[in-house]
């Protein structure tokens, strides 16, 4: 059932005695703002039907049906100067170029080692001439010790072939990982992940953080996890989710 409005939903909802409709959203450029909660909605994520609050906020971008993971705005939160936005880093920045040079070698050194545990019929090969790895995101907050911390997003597409039990297969390779940089230093390898998908990258998650929150010398980011046909929003230090609930799936 919907509620007709805030007073109609349960108070456990909240985790505290009722609503808190005076808010700070935290911008993905890293701009805040106040928004006033206004009501309850319909509204869909993948296949799943859910319940959310409308606002204020008037946003620039047009959320069209069907489109996920939805372009969100950003984070709202209930007590102001709690939490830290984390940048995304523009394609044109020179951190992002930084990343993007890093690429090659990242990819040379992970992705034979990842195709090596697929079968033997669904393994592309990785010879020859290939196209570059492709940043796909990059986003950077401070660490307490004062250094940057980065996490990335890249995928490498690899040629087409057929699969006697496949039919096509569209191979394609994805490397997450988390760099941290001291000032006047280069990249420092945190932690790095590959993945053998497809262009669908089934298996696979794309991170979307809008926040940050340090907690003794801890860093936990706020975002979503994104798969082929879900999303997750999450609590998470680097790789590891502490909190999770479902944002939608099919």
């Amino acid at each position: 059932m919907i509620p007709d409005g805030l007073a109609d939903i349960p108070r456990t909802w909240w985790g505290r005695e009722g609503p808190v409709t005076d808010r700070e959203l935290i911008r993905l450029n890293g701009n805040r703002q106040r928004v006033r909660v206004s009501g309850v909605a319909p509204f869909q994520t993948h296949c799943l039907a859910n319940v959310g609050l409308t606002t204020d906020f008037q946003g620039d971008v047009v959320v069209r049906p069907h489109t996920y993971p939805v372009p969100y705005a950003g984070l709202t939160v209930t007590t102001r100067g709690v939490l830290e936005p984390v940048e995304e880093v523009a394609a044109g920045a020179l951190e992002f170029q930084a990343v993007s040079s890093l690429l090659p070698g990242v990819f040379a050194e992970l992705e034979e080692p990842t195709w090596n545990t697929v079968p033997e019929g669904r393994r592309p090969s990785l010879k020859g001439s290939l196209p570059a790895p492709v940043l796909r995101a990059l986003y950077r907050s401070t660490i307490g010790d004062g250094r940057e911390l980065f996490s990335f997003h890249a995928t490498h597409v690899l040629p087409t072939f057929p699969s006697p039990n496949a039919g096509i297969v569209a191979p394609m390779t994805v490397v997450k990982g988390w760099l941290a940089r001291s000032a006047g230093s280069g990249f420092a390898v945190e932690r790095m992940t590959a993945i053998p998908t497809d262009l669908d990258e089934k298996g696979s998650t794309m991170l979307k953080p809008f926040g940050r929150l340090s907690i003794g010398g801890r860093q936990l980011w706020l975002g979503t996890l994104n798969g082929y046909e879900w999303e997750t929003y999450v609590v998470f230090e680097m790789d590891k989710v502490l909190l999770e609930a479902n944002a939608g799936g099919c």
